[in-house]
């Protein structure tokens, strides 16, 4: 067989290079805000760039494509919004040779609350780096999945599940590498298993219903906030991490061993436990000075998302002495995009008067954004109509007034003033009133006498309205 020359091996690597070069530089880069509807829009299978100013917001979706390369610029954002559909199946994925890059400075929202099951969103590998804000949020318990190779959080991380029963899953982080964060991380109705050490001077708020398990790694450079009456914060050997807002019933759980004692010292303010079923090991938590130990409380017998623990739970049941370290930020929900306004624009209904509708941005008792709509409806102009024959020349004012029901529906009344030249010598008016129960009541009265007149009859209807009707006619007795 016949070899191929260096040089066209060569030609072939280069190609290939070139190739993937290509691909690497191809995501779609965004400068306007952009809405994309369903699953795997066309145009993003290679990454994109959101600019500052602008937003893009994949939505009524519950995959899209997470390839080589998403940066969000200051300024910029970007959404995943899952609305009834199955849970989110997000996964980044990259060329050969090539590690997919995530970069947030700007702003970042998964959303799958209104999802039918329960969903993923994960990086694989490459290299995850957040400066910004970035919001997970689900009602169905997803997973949240940050298992970069590199990881490292300046900013705003906040895994916020909607259900205590269902709570969401965060993770940050492989199996290999240690991660940094010197930003904050918000945990709601969250569970945060720590895989490996968090380096850097940073916060992690454990808020409602939310456990932070940090195991028996090191987390001695973070500030750990209890912020809710149901945080916990879940640990497996000697830890010395400070803990703020520890109080109001929340508190430390050991899930491995039971608790055998503990002391507290005044002076210092740290927690000495000692745990295991014979009591071998023993560790310590500085808590901060000012607690009162006959407060303390070695719980017996307890129940934490869904599982059962004996002996494992230990809290105060007074307020903490201390508050929210200054490192921490306040955990906020990041809103999602608005929505463009439309312009107001007029019709006619099927009545016959015109509508002027007009839309504004609210928000949904899920908490997401809707256009909401307004509608002022004006009846139209009066008009008459003019019959005559060779003994009398009539005329017809017709007028429509309308207004809203208890409901909040149009309600129509339609008024016709009819006139014509007669010979009366006596004008009397009769007035009919039906009231709601259908009977029916008439006053007769005498208006005037005299030679000549002129005759009304006006009849008045209403469309949609249960209310009493008054019809009233003029008549001439000669």
């Amino acid at each position: 067989m016949r070899k191929k020359p260096p040089f066209m091996k060569s030609y072939a690597w280069l190609l290939h290079l070139l190739y993937f070069t290509s691909v690497v530089t191809a995501q779609a880069v965004i400068q306007s805000n952009t809405i994309l509807y369903g699953n795997n829009p066309t145009g993003y299978d290679d990454g994109y760039i959101v600019l500052g100013g602008a937003y893009l917001a994949f939505q009524d979706m519950n995959t899209v494509p997470m390839y080589q390369k998403v940066r969000v610029q200051k300024g910029g954002a970007l959404y995943y919004i899952n609305n009834n559909l199955k849970g989110i199946e997000i996964s980044s994925s990259h060329a050969l040779f090539v590690d997919f890059v995530f970069e947030n400075d700007g702003t970042i929202v998964v959303d799958d609350r209104k999802s039918t099951s329960v969903g993923v969103w994960k990086i694989n590998d490459g290299s995850f780096t957040n400066t910004g804000d970035i919001m997970f949020t689900s009602s169905k318990g997803s997973k949240f999945d940050i298992s970069a190779k590199s990881v490292t959080n300046t900013g705003f991380i906040y895994s916020k599940g909607t259900d205590a029963n269902t709570p969401q899953i965060l993770k940050i982080g492989n199996n290999a590498d240690n991660w940094y964060n010197t930003g904050t991380i918000c945990l709601a109705n969250t569970t945060f298993n720590l895989k490996n050490p968090i380096e850097g001077v940073g916060c992690v708020t454990v808020g409602e219903n939310s456990v932070f398990n940090i195991k028996d790694l090191d987390v001695s450079q973070q500030s750990i906030y209890l912020s809710d009456p149901t945080s916990v914060l879940a640990v497996s050997n000697g830890q010395n991490m400070p803990v703020s807002g520890f109080g109001n019933g929340n508190g430390f759980l050991f899930p491995d061993f039971p608790i055998k004692k503990f002391e507290y010292s005044y002076l210092t303010g740290i927690l000495t436990f000692t745990t295991g079923y014979i009591g071998l090991l023993s560790f310590t938590i500085p808590v901060g000075k000012g607690y009162n130990d006959t407060l303390f409380e070695i719980v017996a017998d307890n129940y934490i998302q869904g599982k059962h623990y004996k002996n494992n739970f230990f809290r105060y049941n007074g307020s903490p002495p201390n508050s929210a370290p200054s490192i921490c930020r306040p955990c906020v929900e990041i809103p999602l995009y608005t929505f463009k306004v439309p312009e107001p624009y007029e019709t006619t209904n099927d009545l016959g008067f015109s509508e002027t509708i007009s839309f504004y941005s609210t928000y949904n008792s899920d908490h997401l954004p809707e256009i909401g709509t307004s509608t002022i409806y004006t009846p139209p102009v009066v008009y008459t109509i003019t019959k005559s024959n060779s003994k009398t020349t009539e005329t017809d004012i017709i007028s429509r007034v309308t207004g809203f029901d208890v409901n909040g529906s149009p309600i129509t009344f339609y008024t016709t003033i009819t006139e014509k030249q007669t010979q009366p010598t006596i004008i009397t008016e009769t007035i009919t009133i039906t009231n709601s129960d259908g009977s029916k009541t008439t006053i007769t009265s005498i208006q005037s006498n005299n030679n000549t007149g002129i005759t009304s009859e006006s009849n008045t209807s209403t469309k949609w309205n249960n209310s009493t009707s008054v019809s009233s006619e003029i008549n001439t007795d000669k």
